[in-house]
């Protein structure tokens, strides 16, 4: 969900939220969404912590009253989430309480603990990793949706439906090997993106003929691209699919 649509749904969905803290809930998730749909891992650790911060100061305000003030850093987010717990039970939904706070600490000891935001983590920043922060975002905004949400209830159910439907990729990479999942796209489209997905690791070839195209791609310009003829080293193209 990173169209401008899309943002206008959740601008509609958090409408009770206020301002200050919807703009950068909504924001820094569509933030993590981009950031995962073009494989940058460390920037989803990095996404999903700002998202943390600010649900994190949206419930301090909610809950009691008064919030971390933006540029003031928050000393301890998972003893503040821990604190969150003991406001009264008969005054607020438990999710808002406990189930959220607990969620958005685990998030961020992931985004902290495992090389995602930080060098030194046990694990250097990878998929599995960034698609559990995904997840844990998803629910976490799912949740406040369907809590203080201002549509019909129709219109709600289908927003939490959008956000939690799976993301299918338009490349599945397994033990190696990469299969291009759209079956719409020509050959010369799947292979600038079979390119573009391998862009980190800068691998020269000089292999002929070169055409020389223009093209967009996930709002990327690239220029003068070689597109390559069938040959073994070209990563395989499933046709079939």
């Amino acid at each position: 969900m990173s169209t401008r649509a899309d943002n206008l749904a959740l601008e509609t969905a958090l409408k009770a939220v206020p301002k200050n803290f919807r703009i950068r809930i909504i924001e820094h998730y569509t933030g993590l969404k981009s950031a995962f749909a073009e494989g940058q891992y460390d920037a989803c650790g990095v996404r999903a912590g700002k998202f943390c911060e600010t649900m994190v100061r949206f419930l301090q305000d909610y809950l009691t009253g008064t919030s971390t003030p933006f540029g003031q850093k928050i000393s301890n987010l998972g003893n503040e989430c821990a604190r969150l717990e003991q406001v009264p039970a008969a005054a607020f939904p438990e999710s808002l309480r406990i189930m959220i706070p607990r969620a958005l600490s685990f998030l961020y000891t992931l985004r902290n603990k495992r090389g995602i935001a930080h060098v030194g983590g046990d694990v250097d920043a990878n998929e599995i990793d960034a698609v559990a922060c995904l997840r844990i975002a998803d629910w976490c905004l799912c949740e406040l949706i369907r809590i203080v949400h201002s549509l019909s209830l129709e219109e709600a159910q289908a927003l939490l439906d959008a956000i939690a439907a799976r993301q299918i990729p338009q490349i599945w990479t397994v033990i190696g090997k990469k299969r291009v999942l759209d079956s719409s796209l020509g050959y010369k489209e799947q292979t600038l993106l079979l390119l573009y997905s391998e862009i980190l690791k800068k691998i020269r070839v000089f292999l002929m003929p070169v055409f020389r195209l223009k093209i967009y791609l996930s709002g990327l310009n690239i220029l003068d691209c070689q597109i390559i003829k069938k040959t073994s080293c070209v990563p395989y193209i499933n046709n079939d699919l």
